[in-house]
Formats: C-alpha cells, sequence, structure tokens
C-alpha cells in the first residue's frame, strides 16, 4: 500500500525510590523529587505540526530546520506541500492530478526531489525548484523528470554536497540502491545483491542502506557502502554490515551532524500472530559508527531512554 505509515511512540516512565542511609541533604533531595508533581505535560515532547483531516505524510525537515515538506492528499490526490515548523500556512508545490511523494531536501535548501507517478504508475524521480519570498516559498520554473525507467525508482535523497541523488530502484531486475549524478542524469550501481531506503552519511562517502537479496542472513540488515570518488564515476570499495540479529530491520536515517543512523527495528510479535511482520510494532535502535569503522554499537532506545548495547562488525 503506497500511502501505508509505521508510527512509533514513546512514553516516558518516571520511577522514584527510597534508599536508606541518606545525608539529611539526600534526604531532603528525594523529599523533594517524591513531592507531588503536576501532571506531566506531552507537548514538551511532541506537538502536532499538520491538523488536515486528510493523509499527511512522509515529512521532510529543511536544511535550516525550519520548514517541513510533506506529502498530502488534502488536494485531492497526494501532492507535496511545505509549511513553517513553528506553524503557519501549508503551500502546495506540486499540483499534478496524479501522486507525488517522498520528498527530499537538497543541502542548500533551494530543491526538492521527490516520486511522482505521473508518467509511470511504478514511480519516477522529479526535482523542483524553490524560490524563497520573505517568509515563503514559491515553485521556481517548472518540475523536472530525472528519471524514465518504468518501473520502481523511488527514496530520492540528496548527498551532503548536492551532487548525487541517491535512489532505489529494480532496474537490473531486483531492488537496488543507485546514485544520479546531478550535472549530467548519468545514474550508477551502487549494491548488485538488492537494497532499499539509502541514506547518506554526514561526509558524504558512505551510503546506509537495508538489504533485500536472497541471503537470509543480510536480508533485513542494515550496511553501508563506502565510496570512492576519484575517478569520474563512484566506486564501491567495500561493503559493511552494522547489524547482525534475528530481527528484521526498516528505514535507516544517518544523523547529519553525527555518525549514527537511526532506524525501525522489528523484533516483537506485537499482534500475537505467531510472526513478526510489519504488522508489529517496530521500536527505534540507533547504530554508534566509531571513527575508524572498525566498531558499530547498536542501541535500543527504550521507553526509559536507556540503551542495551550490541557491538557488530562484519565487512563482506
Amino acid at each position: 500500500m503506497r500511502y501505508r505509515t509505521i508510527f512509533n511512540l514513546f512514553f516516558i516512565v518516571l520511577l522514584s525510590y527510597q534508599t536508606p542511609g541518606l545525608t539529611h541533604e539526600a534526604a531532603a533531595d528525594v523529599a523533594a523529587r517524591s513531592a507531588p508533581q503536576e501532571a506531566y505535560d506531552a507537548s514538551r515532547v511532541y506537538r502536532q505540526i499538520t491538523t488536515h483531516p486528510d493523509i499527511d505524510s512522509y515529512p521532510a525537515i529543511s536544511p535550516d530546520g525550519r520548514w517541513l515538506a510533506f506529502a498530502s492528499k488534502r488536494s485531492g490526490n497526494m501532492d507535496i506541500w511545505i509549511k513553517p515548523i513553528q506553524g503557519g500556512s501549508a503551500i502546495q508545490v506540486t499540483s499534478h492530478r496524479t501522486d507525488d511523494v517522498m520528498p527530499a531536501w537538497s543541502p542548500d535548501g533551494e530543491q526538492l526531489a521527490y516520486v511522482s507517478y505521473q508518467d509511470d504508475a511504478a514511480g519516477d524521480i522529479w526535482t523542483l525548484s524553490l524560490r524563497k519570498r520573505g517568509d515563503e516559498f514559491a515553485v521556481k520554473g517548472h518540475p523536472t523528470k530525472l528519471t524514465d525507467y518504468l518501473g520502481p525508482d523511488i527514496s530520492p535523497a540528496f548527498s551532503p554536497d548536492g551532487k548525487f541523488i541517491a535512489f532505489a530502484s529494480n532496474r537490473d531486475g531486483r531492488q537496488n540502491v543507485y546514485v544520479l549524478q546531478s550535472s549530467n542524469n548519468k545514474i550508477f550501481q551502487i549494491t548488485t545483491t538488492g537494497a532499499v531506503s539509502p541514506t547518506w552519511s554526514p561526509d558524504g562517502k558512505r551510503i546506509a542502506f537495508v538489504a533485500t537479496g536472497e541471503n537470509q542472513s543480510h536480508f533485513g540488515q542494515i550496511f553501508y557502502a563506502s565510496l570512492s570518488f576519484k575517478s569520474k564515476m563512484p566506486q564501491v570499495s567495500r561493503i559493511v554490515q552494522l547489524t547482525q540479529s534475528q530481527s528484521k530491520d526498516a528505514f535507516p536515517s544517518w544523523n547529519p551532524l553525527k555518525n549514527e543512523i537511526v532506524f525501525n527495528r522489528y523484533n516483537r510479535d506485537t499482534n500475537r500472530d505467531g510472526f513478526i511482520t510489519p504488522d508489529d510494532h517496530p521500536s527505534l535502535w540507533k547504530i554508534i559508527i566509531e571513527q575508524d569503522s572498525t566498531i558499530e554499537s547498536a542501541k535500543k532506545l527504550d521507553d526509559t531512554g536507556e540503551a542495551e548495547p550490541h557491538n557488530y562488525y562484519h565487512e563482506y
């Protein structure tokens, strides 16, 4: 289903306890923390950004953190809209009668890449240019079609320097990760054994993805490809496995400021049907990647904020 979204909810659990043998100062501190507290205000953690009754999905935050691009069905079909994070009116930036989804910002905030179904029912990568007018955006010129393969070209992601757009496509017979060079629209294949959901490292030298090939030990695990740009075309120097578990991982997102990746992990049969599938509720995990890329640790972000560390490293 094209518009299916998965929501992850986190609750903060406040625990208090008393310990014998405390000093007067510590006892006073415990007493203060144990005193009746006002009801917890959930708006301190999250707040609603869109309020339209129809579907709003695929959020993407601008590089300066001030704007949100998203896909919405409020115009009758899925189109790309932009609105201020702090509140304000939403601005429609695509208006084709077929669906436009999966917006991604360029590093300078002057372009959006997205998936449009106007020429291909499976989806192509398009871009549009934006012009800032005070506190509003306007579309500059007409949207440009970047890919024309008759099959799915989805999940666009700009490289940090804006020179490439990573995306997923099955143009070689199975879903794999590719990069498109923005200057000439040349396309280079990055993975060959099956992959989806590309996300760039902050230095632009690696692309993380989820493996989907026939190797069951790799299926649903997160890897990254190290890239070299010494020649005219990007070369893959190595593929490194980041997660290695019985769970299935999905939707990695590389922190643009740190060497860490947040992702969904499906490891609990929450609907009790005897299987672990995308119908179950995932949890959020984080991988912290050391500078020398020799040790990666995966940490579960649970309800209390505690982490369960595990070390994984595999290269092939």
